[in-house]
């Protein structure tokens, strides 16, 4: 009978208590209009991105950086890919994030936004992050230039560029 007892008990303490915790809490919120917020790390674990930055969630890839004609690495190149659309909905505020949570204080010679057209970002100095809108070579670097962004006093500016004249 004890044995009965602690196994009711047991049940009680694990599963009846904190589910009507969690339930009060539900009530709680919705009665008051506030929304939860789920930690970090719940967020990841239901697949939900913990950002509103597709830059961010998109998984930055590597590939090693050689001088002409040499096998010796000189140091890696950074990569994201994107889609067409992403990239031409983003936002000078969504960039910023970027430039500020990924690129600044990095060590790749340079960073590339790819998207399935060899259209995207490139970034030849994640330092100052200043890229530019291009086409891009096999390596995610500019071959023809579109545009230009730059951050100046904590902000993302977009230029068009001069088209050349002949």
């Amino acid at each position: 009978m004890r044995i009965i007892k602690k196994f009711f008990k047991l049940i009680i303490t694990i599963i009846i208590v904190p589910t009507f915790i969690i339930i009060g809490i539900i009530l709680w919120s919705h009665a008051t209009g506030k929304n939860i917020q789920l930690p970090v790390f719940l967020q990841n674990l239901t697949g939900e991105s913990t950002s509103n930055n597709f830059l961010l969630d998109a998984r930055i890839q590597t590939a090693d950086v050689y001088e002409t004609g040499s096998s010796v690495p000189v140091g890696i190149r950074g990569y994201i890919e994107v889609s067409n659309a992403d990239l031409s909905a983003m936002t000078p505020s969504q960039y910023l994030e970027f430039y500020q949570t990924v690129l600044k204080g990095s060590e790749y010679k340079w960073f590339s936004v790819i998207c399935p057209d060899n259209t995207g970002l490139f970034i030849p100095d994640c330092e100052d992050g200043a890229a530019c809108f291009c086409s891009l070579n096999d390596l995610g670097r500019q071959a023809e230039i579109y545009g230009y962004l730059m951050i100046r006093d904590n902000t993302c500016i977009y230029e068009e560029a001069v088209p050349a004249t002949n």
